[in-house]
């Protein structure tokens, strides 16, 4: 996350998950990569089910795999974003190192 800041990147934090919080952050902050998880993205594409995100590239997923009509409602959402599954005992590492 320092490495990011160092080289220009903003970080856009929620103080409390809601899922137009989240909304609000990723059309507002012009966000090109996330880290979500599953629960969270389910959250997201319930509440603002016709948003989309086009700014959005990268997305990795922690803490448990999505499922795969979980994954077709996110590529909806977010239709140039790749998406990275990253969980498990290298979930910190990997997070940190993705490019």
């Amino acid at each position: 996350a320092l490495a990011l800041l160092a080289a220009g990147a903003r970080h856009a934090l929620l103080p409390r998950f809601t899922a137009d919080s989240a909304h609000s952050a990723l059309r507002q902050g012009h966000v090109t990569a996330t880290i979500m998880v599953p629960a969270i993205l389910n959250q997201l594409v319930a509440s603002h089910a016709t948003a989309t995100f086009p700014s959005v590239r990268s997305i990795v997923i922690g803490a448990g795999r999505p499922s795969a009509a979980q994954l077709r409602a996110c590529k909806a959402m977010f239709p140039r974003a790749a998406f990275h599954t990253a969980y498990g005992m290298t979930e910190a590492a990997s997070t940190i190192t993705w490019r």
